[in-house]
C-alpha cells in the first residue's frame, strides 16, 4: 500500500527518471520507479515548495476501452543509420518492452506531451553493451493515471538515498542509524562543517565498500582512540605524516593542512589515500602516500562527490 496517490497532471515529473520494471494487466500498464519520480511545488500533496523526489513509486495508466494494454500502446524504437539524418524505426509490443526491463535494461523518461486521453514519452532504453542506448517512443491512451509513493525528500535528502541505494545495489555493507548520531565534540569544535556532509554521515554506522579496504567515516569513526576492523583511526594519515616529519617546520605544515581538512573517505586498496573535505572551501580533495598533504580537488561540494561517485565518474 502506499500512502500518496495522485494523477500525473497533477504536478508530477518524469525527467530523467528511470523505469526498472512494467507490469501489464487487463486494461492497465504499471511502470515501477525504483529510484523515484518528481513531485512538483504545484501538487496537492508536497508542502516543502520545492521541487522534491519520492522514495520508490508506480505509475499506472488505466483505460478500461481496451481489453489488452497493446490495444492502448504503442512502442517504437529508434536505431541510428550511416545517415545522421535517418533513423530506422521500429515497433514493439508493450509485452516486449516488459521483457526487456526484466532482462535488467531500463527506460528513462525524457519529455513528456500531453494529448486528450493520451501521452506521448519520448525516452531512451538503457542496456549494457555498445550502444548502450537506443531512442524510444510511448504513445499511451489512459482515461486515468495513478502515481504512488510513499514519502517526500527535499533535493538533499534524496542525494543521500540516491547513494545509499547506489551503494547497497553495488554489494557496500550499509548500515543505517536508526536515530541520527552525533559527531563529538573534539571534531564539531575543530572543523567548520557543511550541512550537506553532516546531514550524509549523520544517517549511517556502517558504510564500506565490498572487499572493505574503503570505507566511509561515520560518527563513531570519529571518536578518539577508535579503530575500525581494519586497525585504522580517522586521523591515521594525520599521524603517518608527523611520524615521518622532518623538523618543526615540516611539523606546523602538517598540523596546518589537517587543521582544515577533515577526512571523509579512507582506502588501504592499494597505496593509503584518502578523500576530504576543506572546510574553508567545501571543496572535496583526494590525496595519497607517501606525502598525504599534496591532494587534488575531486569535487565542488559533497553532493558533486557523490553524484560523481553514482555516475561512475569517481570509482571508489
Amino acid at each position: 500500500m502506499y500512502k500518496y496517490t495522485d494523477s500525473l497532471d497533477s504536478g508530477i515529473g518524469l525527467h530523467d527518471c528511470r523505469a526498472k520494471k512494467l507490469t501489464l494487466g487487463d486494461g492497465s500498464m504499471t511502470f515501477v520507479f525504483d529510484e523515484g519520480i518528481y513531485v512538483l511545488p504545484e501538487n496537492p500533496d508536497n508542502p516543502t515548495g520545492e521541487v522534491c523526489y519520492t522514495d520508490r513509486a508506480e505509475i499506472t495508466f488505466c483505460n478500461t476501452l481496451f481489453k489488452a494494454p497493446e490495444d492502448g500502446c504503442t512502442v517504437y524504437l529508434f536505431s541510428d543509420t550511416d545517415d545522421e539524418a535517418r533513423s530506422v524505426r521500429e515497433e514493439i509490443s508493450a509485452q516486449k518492452l516488459a521483457d526487456m526491463l526484466d532482462e535488467g535494461m531500463e527506460l528513462e523518461f525524457l519529455y513528456t506531451y500531453k494529448r486528450y486521453r493520451s501521452y506521448i514519452f519520448r525516452c531512451w532504453l538503457w542496456f549494457d553493451k555498445e550502444p548502450y542506448h537506443r531512442e524510444c517512443e510511448l504513445i499511451i491512451a489512459a482515461e486515468e493515471t495513478f502515481c504512488r509513493w510513499n514519502e517526500l525528500h527535499t533535493e538533499e535528502t534524496h542525494l543521500s538515498d540516491r547513494f545509499i541505494y547506489w551503494a547497497k545495489k553495488n554489494g557496500w555493507k550499509i548500515t543505517e542509524n536508526n536515530k541520527k548520531a552525533s559527531l563529538p565534540g573534539h571534531i564539531t569544535e575543530r572543523y567548520s562543517l557543511p550541512e550537506e556532509w553532516l546531514r550524509f554521515t549523520k544517517k549511517l554506522s556502517v558504510c564500506t565498500a565490498p572487499d572493505e579496504a574503503v570505507w566511509f567515516l561515520t560518527p563513531s569513526d570519529y571518536i578518539p582512540a577508535a579503530h575500525g576492523d581494519n586497525g585504522f583511526s580517522w586521523d591515521s594519515f594525520e599521524k603517518m605524516s608527523l611520524g615521518s616529519a622532518g623538523g618543526e617546520e615540516d611539523i606546523k605544515r602538517i598540523k596546518a593542512f589537517w587543521t582544515v581538512h577533515i577526512p571523509i573517505v579512507m582506502s588501504v586498496r592499494g597505496e593509503y589515500s584518502y578523500y576530504a573535505i576543506d572546510t574553508v572551501t567545501g571543496k572535496v580533495v583526494s590525496g595519497s602516500e607517501p606525502e598525504f598533504e599534496e591532494c587534488a580537488e575531486a569535487a565542488e561540494c559533497f553532493d558533486e562527490f557523490l553524484c560523481k561517485i553514482i555516475t561512475g565518474e569517481i570509482v571508489l
